[in-house]
């Protein structure tokens, strides 16, 4: 009822790509593109780091590209003007399993991209892969698909997860490929008790050709959705 007299207000135009968008501080937002078949031919795959600010005082802008490709990932608010981005997949250009356990923090005071501590595991969404921020600034993860959870990348019958992951931007992480250290930690903890994924009356995986699986698919296991409410209460950071 609040939204009666609500109207809608064209603020700029972007490329028609799938994105990721993250709300910030001050009404402003960051989006961030996807990966995925070229609007010129969908039969080609194109990558994407292009990224967009949206300022209710200036509109629309591009800013920095991200560092790597982006596709299928998660975002959430940091404290002071940041934005953690990571994860990705399950698909490179040449069509085989790439599941990315890369994070990175933009930083919009300065327009600029710096790689942050990685994930225990890749995830990426083919269903909800959930970011949000809580209220001492740390960021949990949930859902989403891991390396484990894929199938079958061919018939796309990709599970969803039940991970949790804790992310503290104050920590910092050892990198043992150039011995340098990544700011932020993570942790993973006790895993949800049920999955959550787009829907909860479809089978707990997707294919591209829909539902129901062909003959020749039925056989696999895959488990099915529930219509169980999860609620996490009490998360200890």
């Amino acid at each position: 009822e609040g939204l009666a007299e609500a109207e809608w207000e064209l603020v700029g135009e972007i490329i028609p790509t799938g994105r990721i968008t993250v709300p910030m501080s001050g009404g402003r937002a960051l989006l961030t593109s996807t990966s995925g078949p070229c609007l010129s031919n969908p039969e080609e795959f194109c990558e994407s780091r292009i990224v967009y600010l949206y300022e209710p005082a200036t509109g629309l802008r591009r800013v920095a590209d991200a560092p790597v490709p982006l596709d299928r990932h998660f975002g959430a608010a940091l404290d002071d003007d940041r934005v953690l981005v990571g994860g990705g997949g399950p698909w490179g250009p040449d069509g085989n399993l790439r599941i990315s356990d890369r994070c990175f923090i933009y930083d919009a005071k300065c327009d600029s991209w710096s790689e942050a501590a990685r994930l225990p595991k890749g995830t990426f969404e083919i269903y909800t892969n959930i970011a949000a921020t809580l209220k001492n600034g740390h960021v949990i993860v949930t859902g989403g698909s891991t390396e484990e959870d894929v199938i079958s990348l061919e018939d796309l019958i990709i599970l969803a997860s039940r991970n949790v992951f804790i992310f503290d931007p104050r920590g910092e992480t050892f990198n043992p490929e150039d011995g340098t250290t990544l700011p932020g930690h993570w942790e993973e903890r006790e895993k949800m008790p049920a999955t959550h994924t787009f829907a909860t009356h479809v089978p707990a995986f997707f294919y591209k050709g829909g539902f129901p699986l062909p003959e020749d698919k039925r056989g696999i296991e895959v488990g099915r959705a529930t219509h169980q409410t999860v609620v996490l209460t009490n998360v200890q950071v």
